[in-house]
């Protein structure tokens, strides 16, 4: 960590860098997301304690001048959508809005949870590109994303505004979890062919 001058002697004791700085030397290669991405985003109003790292290598999380960092690894065919932000004139990498909103679809236990990520989709779905998103999941391979997805726009009454982006999407055999937080039991859904295993409450409202 290098202290600017102009901090002084006695404001170097309390100089902070920002924690998505010294994420960015924790990995190789990385990109911050998951739920600290939403929240840079402006998504999520909730701020997490937790720095989320997406990465292809294998590490503990770590506790780091009282901040906690958690890396969620990935196969290399899930690793893009990447852009750069400048913080404190650094380069850092972060998952762009809808690669973001693809990677919580695919892991829902990293950004809050499934009440969290509905909520996001619900309040900014004109904000993100569902066609994009839509062809991020076809690239990482992973139809479990489009089932919940499509489920959370059709519970919530949106999936009409995007059916020609879903038009002719056939769910594949097997009922994996709407939320992977929640035990396994629950509803099997024969339209989405997923496992309604938690009801999604979004501002007081259950669905």
């Amino acid at each position: 960590m290098i202290v600017p001058l102009d901090v002084g002697v006695k404001g170097a004791d309390s100089f902070i860098l920002h924690n998505f700085i010294i994420a960015s030397a924790l990995a190789r290669p990385y990109y911050i997301g998951f739920w600290s991405a939403l929240n840079t985003y402006g998504f999520s109003e909730q701020i997490p304690r937790t720095t989320f790292v997406a990465t292809t290598q294998i590490i503990k999380p770590l506790e780091i001048l009282d901040s906690s960092y958690y890396f969620v690894k990935l196969v290399k065919r899930k690793f893009f959508g990447i852009k750069r932000v400048e913080i404190d004139r650094r380069q850092i990498n972060i998952s762009g809005p809808d690669k973001t909103i693809v990677d919580c679809l695919d892991h829902p236990e990293h950004c809050g949870g499934i009440d969290e990520l509905a909520r996001v989709i619900y309040f900014s779905h004109q904000e993100l590109n569902l066609k994009r998103m839509k062809n991020y999941a076809i690239k990482m391979n992973n139809v479990t994303v489009l089932k919940r997805l499509d489920y959370i726009l059709d519970k919530t009454s949106l999936l009409g505004n995007y059916k020609t982006i879903f038009k002719g999407f056939r769910p594949s055999k097997g009922y994996p979890l709407l939320d992977p937080l929640s035990p396994r039991k629950g509803k099997y859904n024969s339209r989405w062919k997923i496992l309604i295993n938690s009801r999604i409450n979004i501002s007081g409202i259950k669905w």
